[in-house]
């Protein structure tokens, strides 16, 4: 490119995915299962913080029982 050229971007448009994809990318997003005392299970997809942290919000796990963690699709160790 010359002194003074331009790159040129191009905008591609967002493609709605279906259910098989989300089943695929599912295992490697995450999630956080918390077991409370009324046998119902609360669910949340955690922010990554860190290589080997998950991050997820406090209402989902204070009153808890137990709590789950799957990231990669393999349970993690609950700190």
């Amino acid at each position: 490119m010359a002194a003074g050229g331009f790159a040129t971007a191009v905008a591609a448009e967002a493609q709605p995915i279906g259910r098989a994809e989300i089943v695929a990318l599912s295992h490697s997003v995450g999630r956080v299962e918390a077991r409370l005392d009324d046998g119902r299970v609360g669910v949340d997809p955690p922010s990554q913080w860190h290589r080997d942290v998950l991050v997820t919000n406090c209402h989902v796990t204070s009153k808890a029982l137990s709590i789950k963690v799957i990231g990669g699709g393999m349970p993690w160790a609950v700190h």
